[in-house]
């Protein structure tokens, strides 16, 4: 959504998160799994690639779980 979590860190459609403090996420539930790991109000390192002029940029973010 335009004022959820994920936008107002500024990842986008399309941003493919690759890990969280470090822990990689391949898949939906290795994501769900290292975010189940974290407790609500700490701030997290995310990876992420993005799609940038035909190329995956790897990006970073720190974000602040929610309630």
């Amino acid at each position: 959504t335009p004022d959820g979590p994920a936008a107002k860190v500024h990842l986008l459609s399309g941003d493919v998160i690759t890990a969280i403090n470090g822990a990689a996420t391949s898949s939906p539930t290795a994501l769900a799994t290292e975010l189940a790991k974290c407790a609500s109000g700490s701030e997290v390192q995310v990876d992420y690639t993005r799609s940038m002029f035909g190329a995956d940029t790897p990006q970073k973010v720190s974000a602040v779980l929610g309630n």
